[in-house]
């Protein structure tokens, strides 16, 4: 069986941040920035997302990495771990996994999404 990500086996069970409501608007914001930029290029391009990503990791689109690198660096802000994390992608996969394991065993509360509009 090949792997599938849907919202109940990869988003709902991805240890998320305690962001403030101000984290959570900035993040919000960045995020819809880098969808629009997005969309905008592969319109005018005719191209799709993997070629997109494709070209910006040879250098193009600036503004799409820029947009990206901001969106790392506020959802790390969220988290409270140091924004070099964006480049020590083993360190940071350790501790989302025990942020995790933190949560399913109850040593952390968790509510994500309370008050979230």
């Amino acid at each position: 069986m090949d792997p599938r990500y849907t919202p109940t086996t990869c988003f709902e069970t991805y240890p998320w941040p305690d962001a403030t409501e101000g984290q959570r608007e900035h993040i919000g914001d960045l995020a819809a920035g880098l969808v629009a930029e997005r969309q905008a290029i592969t319109a005018r391009e005719g191209i799709g997302l993997t070629d997109l990503y494709n070209a910006l990791d040879e250098g193009a689109w600036r503004a799409v990495a820029h947009l990206h690198c901001q969106l790392d660096e506020a959802v790390l802000d969220a988290y409270h771990w140091p924004r070099d994390l964006r480049d020590d992608p083993l360190e940071l996969k350790v501790r989302l996994a025990k942020r995790h394991a933190q949560i399913a065993s109850g040593e952390r509360p968790y509510a994500p999404f309370e008050g979230w509009t």
